[in-house]
């Protein structure tokens, strides 16, 4: 870094006092190899993602760039760091220190010819917020157009599912809807990377159970799981699983079911922004799927009374 820098009015600034004014934005600012490898990061990467400075310095940038994101990235890099004084811009996902994901509009910007610089420079700014806003627009809007373009229930939960491993972790999946005849779930929708998808069962003590009961959304990792066993709230059913996130599926009238995520690996797989989000789009699945299973209904009423109507 160069020790002085002149600003227009005159003012010089030296390496320290530079310093002070790189760790005070809440940008992050970074110098990166022509490889990605960090040479400088300002502090606002501690108090953003956690991370000392000095502990990236001779690591990748890339690895912190979730994996749905980091070849998008690397293509513009590539034709970025092929042409002096090129840069680009886009949003990808920055992994903090303890596992989680926050959204970032990253600036990259080949310095390479630049003395003192001599590399690439970065500065992102975090927009998770906004990118939660967009997100749940989308989802809702996704719904909607599911409900009007698929031909029934199952057609429509995939949909859905579609829409939101988008946004979140959902590679384990399921969708739990309440049969109120028998105080049963039947399990209309279920991927999972280890169980087979069960049969309907009663309501029971499960997470799942405990969602539907209280009405609420629940964040269950393994130390809140392990108290709500001790208490007797809850029991396992299938495969532990170190994060845990369920939603009811409520409607104007009634709670119709529970819909649940889970990480079998990552413990931090979910946050409290992941839980506002599938709470806020839950009611808008909840309409879709119950007018869907109505509509479905009608169809198979409509299909039985012309059967009976050819057989007499």
């Amino acid at each position: 870094m160069p020790q002085k820098t002149v600003s227009e009015p005159g003012i010089q600034l030296g390496a320290q006092q530079l310093e002070i004014l790189l760790d005070s934005t809440r940008e992050l600012i970074a110098v990166l190899g022509m490889d990605g490898t960090v040479h400088f990061a300002n502090s606002t990467f501690e108090s953003v993602l956690g991370y000392k400075p000095q502990e990236l310095l001779g690591r990748s940038f890339h690895a912190l760039i979730h994996n749905q994101d980091v070849e998008q990235i690397r293509e513009q890099w590539k034709g970025t760091t092929a042409r002096p004084k090129s840069s680009f811009t886009d949003r990808c996902r920055l992994r903090c220190r303890d596992g989680s994901w926050r959204w970032f509009e990253i600036s990259c910007r080949n310095c390479i010819e630049e003395p003192g610089l001599e590399g690439v420079l970065l500065n992102a700014i975090d927009v998770t917020e906004q990118q939660r806003m967009e997100a749940e627009r989308r989802v809702i809007s996704d719904v909607v157009h599911a409900l009007n373009e698929t031909a029934n229930l199952d057609q429509l939960l995939t949909r859905i599912h579609d829409a939101l491993k988008r946004i979140v972790a959902a590679e384990n999946c399921f969708v739990a809807l309440y049969e109120p005849q028998d105080d049963t779930f039947q399990i209309p929708f279920f991927v999972d990377e280890f169980d087979s998808a069960p049969p309907p069962q009663k309501v029971g003590r499960s997470c799942t159970a405990y969602v539907f009961r209280t009405g609420l959304a629940k964040l269950i990792p393994q130390s809140e799981f392990d108290h709500l066993v001790e208490i007797g709230e809850v029991e396992l059913i299938g495969s532990p699983s170190p994060a845990w996130l369920g939603v009811p599926l409520k409607t104007p009238t009634a709670t119709i079911g529970v819909l649940v995520v889970q990480h079998y690996l990552n413990a931090s797989a979910y946050d409290m922004r992941d839980l506002e989000f599938l709470d806020s789009v839950g009611g808008h699945i909840a309409l879709a799927i119950e007018r869907r299973r109505s509509e479905d209904e009608l169809r198979r009423n409509e299909i039985g009374r012309a059967s009976c109507r050819e057989r007499v």
